[in-house]
């Protein structure tokens, strides 16, 4: 059963019937829905419930079986990773993915690189455009460090921090490269309450941008506190789609994720 519907009105990403099949298995099914721009969205489910599946989907690691997504008013399925990660579609993953021997500053510098406009040429041939755009970069990456929080950290390698440190980095390298949509997988996963807190007020700065986001988290309390709207998927489909109120009420969800998680 599928409660709620969104309220919001301008969409940045649709999902229309979408299917993902691996041989014989079915990750997804006919799965729709939209994210509307400025929107906070959960998507939340059981381990399997292919939430993570449909993440790479979006961002082109997989194509779809069947269905489509839209972006902007715009089909995007098709199109190489970085050909949709250029338009605005940013993700995170569950796994921290850092350079450990590089500094907290120059992990958050490659995230820059997908938008460096000058070219490997002339950055080679260390041409006015190319020093111009590195001086923007370090610039921009310094208001990142100080935004995040870890401007004191920069000189630090990432492989000499604690594991919530080496998130909040992997968040501030998808930020630089300059989103409009943020995928968020599990970005409070192995954290201590402290570290989950900030991380969450990290998260509602970033909204506080205009970044729309969508985030894949089983720390159900981080979800419900932070989202405006859920999305609940189980064996590849959504089963709810609501306020996070009713969800917390509805029963195939309480059957599905939220009452194992009680138990």
């Amino acid at each position: 059963m599928s409660i709620g519907r969104s309220h919001w009105k301008v969409p940045i990403l649709e999902v229309r019937k979408l299917s993902k099949e691996f041989g014989g298995l079915r990750a997804l099914h006919n799965l729709e829905f939209e994210v509307s721009k400025g929107e906070m969205l959960g998507l939340i489910g059981p381990n399997g419930a292919g939430k993570t599946t449909l993440f790479n989907v979006i961002t082109g690691f997989y194509q779809p079986t069947t269905g489509k997504v839209i972006y902007e008013g715009k089909g995007i399925s098709g199109l190489e990773p970085y050909e949709i990660a250029q338009k605005g579609i940013v993700r995170t993953f569950q796994g921290t993915i850092l350079s450990m021997d590089s500094t907290v500053f120059d992990n958050i510098l490659m995230g820059c690189h997908l938008n460096f406009r000058a070219g490997v040429i002339r950055d080679f041939l260390h041409t006015a455009a190319a020093v111009r755009e590195d001086r923007e970069m370090r610039q921009r990456v310094q208001e990142i460090l100080e935004f995040i929080g870890l401007d004191q950290l920069k000189n630090e390698l990432a492989g000499n921090l604690p594991h919530g440190q080496q998130r909040a980095v992997a968040v501030a390298m998808a930020l630089a490269s300059n989103p409009r949509l943020l995928l968020l997988d599990e970005p409070v996963t192995g954290m201590n309450p402290v570290e989950t807190a900030t991380m969450m007020d990290h998260i509602r700065n970033i909204r506080g941008r205009g970044i729309t986001i969508i985030m894949v988290e089983h720390d159900m309390r981080a979800v419900m506190n932070i989202c405006q709207r859920l999305i609940v998927l189980n064996y590849g489909q959504k089963i709810a789609d609501g306020l996070p109120v009713e969800i917390r009420q509805n029963k195939d969800v309480i059957e599905a994720y939220l009452g194992r998680e009680e138990e």
